[in-house]
């Protein structure tokens, strides 16, 4: 079984902004604070929304990878760039690369371990066929992985 958590309320998701990589708002900490669970290992997007989402929960774990094949979907939108990255449009073949990668580590991973997947909307729709909300948690078996 896997965890998947999306990050908790970032700034993009309740207004429009241009600023990039942007942090939780004080209601996503709030909703962090809420999220718990014990983990052999955490896969966390290394964008600032997923780290704080971790940052801020009362999740423990003994590994912590970040992992850039579960950063969201590289769509034009600021919020999902670093601070002075050059915004590109990811293609359809590039995004499913990523998950292909992202899925065989997983299968790798989830063997005999507890695994937890902290990442954005896009990316986890790709994965389990479900919109996940702000800080929604989902647990599927390996096996059942879109």
């Amino acid at each position: 079984m896997i965890t998947f958590i999306r990050h908790a309320e970032a700034l993009h998701n309740v207004q429009y902004t241009q600023q990039t990589n942007t942090s939780l708002t004080d209601k996503g900490i709030k909703q962090a604070n809420n999220l718990s669970g014990n983990y052999d290992i955490v896969i966390c997007s290394p964008l600032l929304r997923t780290r704080q989402t971790l940052d801020f929960s009362n999740i423990i774990y003994k590994d912590l990878i970040f992992l850039s094949s579960c950063r969201e979907v590289l769509n034009g939108a600021p919020c999902n760039y670093y601070n002075g990255e050059e915004i590109i449009i990811e293609s359809r073949k590039n995004i499913m690369n990523r998950l292909s990668i992202l899925k065989i580590y997983l299968e790798e991973k989830s063997k005999n371990n507890n695994i937890c997947v902290i990442s954005h909307h896009d990316i986890l729709y790709e994965l389990t066929g479900r919109y996940l909300k702000n800080c929604e948690k989902i647990i599927i078996p390996f096996n059942k992985l879109l």
